[in-house]
């Protein structure tokens, strides 16, 4: 223990000297009165050059409750600054070669002065379309969110999904399924893909190619209507191709003539649908009324973090030039979902007329379809080769 006097302020401040030197004592002591400590000798410790405990006749000061929690507080938000300044430095590291570069944003100035102080998006939808790279030196002027150039140098968009709760995010839409069809009445089953899924290539996009994300949750995720279109394309190649081929007729006017089709898909009164001889003919549903489909089909959602991946579209012959051997490939980037299962959910449309065990027949049926659909023709885009591919 060092030893010195005390020195009082009228604001219950002080300090410690010793020798020439002195030392703040701690705000969380409480010195009043100022007259019993002033000047009065005492034995303090030190650790790192600063005071952590003072004792004058044998006791230690007594101390200021409010003050210690303020001072424990105060310690407690410069120790999350640090973590804070800590995990930004990390960040930045793995973020040196992301093509996220607050700079090159095509954005409104009012814009970039609120997301200055923004090293990283959570939002991934909102990083990659409101926030995308401009090359300003490149001669087209296009947006990019990946580059292999060994003179401009190389990037790659990387998506850093924060504390997004994936699972807690599907689980609730499970939920909200399950209070809209009600209990029961919904079909549940988790799906992984076999290699990599692509959804939303064709979207519109400030990129040539574009990916579908979740416009709130800036995740990647599969639409109902995308789920209800796979499925019923896998309808029409399980019951109804074979027959149309030898019919000679278009595989929606078999299907229309299925009550199961109908039941499950809906159909229209009649449809004018074109032959395989290139003929146009008119042909009426199983009804001959328009009917709605007593399956709903929600949107899929991850239940853990996924991970995006670049691949690429390599076409050796360009579009305006002849095909001959010696034209330079052009790479196409484009997005793809890697290593994350999907929660897929489809329920009875509420109000339906049909019979409770028609409605079961139907819901088990769904079921059924969409893991053959899934597994054997995959879904997204590029499945004819590999991508989309999934297994529960």
């Amino acid at each position: 223990m060092e030893k010195g006097k005390l020195k009082v302020r009228k604001s219950l401040s002080g300090v410690i000297k010793a020798g020439r030197k002195e030392y703040d004592i701690p705000r969380f002591y409480n010195l009043a009165p100022r007259e019993k400590y002033n000047q009065a000798d005492c034995e303090f410790e030190l650790d790192g050059g600063t005071v952590v405990r003072v004792l004058v006749g044998g006791q230690e000061l007594p101390k200021d409750d409010a003050a210690l929690q303020e001072q424990e507080a105060k310690e407690q938000r410069r120790e999350a600054r640090e973590e804070v300044e800590e995990k930004r430095k990390e960040q930045e590291a793995s973020f040196r070669n992301d093509s996220f570069k607050l700079a090159n944003a095509q954005v409104p100035a009012d814009t970039r002065e609120v997301a200055v102080t923004f090293d990283e998006f959570d939002n991934f939808a909102l990083k990659l379309n409101r926030f995308a790279f401009f090359d300003s030196e490149d001669k087209d002027g296009k947006f990019k969110f990946f580059q292999r150039d060994r003179r401009k140098g190389n990037f790659e968009i990387q998506a850093h999904f924060g504390n997004v709760p994936f699972g807690a995010i599907a689980e609730r839409s499970q939920l909200l399924a399950v209070s809209l069809c009600g209990e029961g009445n919904t079909i549940q089953a988790a799906f992984t893909p076999e290699w990599r899924l692509i959804v939303g290539l064709g979207g519109a996009s400030v990129y040539e190619t574009s990916m579908t994300l979740h416009h709130v949750y800036g995740i990647p995720y599969i639409p109902g209507s995308a789920v209800k279109g796979v499925v019923r394309s896998w309808y029409y190649t399980k019951h109804c191709l074979a027959q149309a081929e030898k019919e000679g007729k278009p595989a929606e006017a078999i299907a229309f003539k299925d009550p199961l089709f109908c039941d499950l898909f809906g159909c229209p009164a009649e449809a004018v649908l074109s032959s395989a001889g290139g003929s146009r003919e008119t042909y009426k549903s199983h009804y001959e009324e328009a009917r709605i489909g007593n399956i709903l089909f929600f949107d899929a959602f991850p239940i853990e973090q996924p991970q995006i991946e670049v691949d690429i579209i390599n076409p050796h012959y360009p579009a305006d030039k002849d095909p001959v051997d010696f034209n330079q490939p052009v790479p196409v980037p484009f997005l793809t979902v890697a290593g994350a299962a999907f929660q897929f959910v489809a329920g009875l449309r509420p109000g339906s007329q049909l019979s409770v065990e028609r409605q079961r027949e139907l819901l088990a049926e769904a079921g059924l379809l969409l893991r053959e659909a899934l597994q054997s023709r995959g879904i997204g885009a590029k499945t004819a080769v590999g991508y989309g591919y999934m297994n529960p």
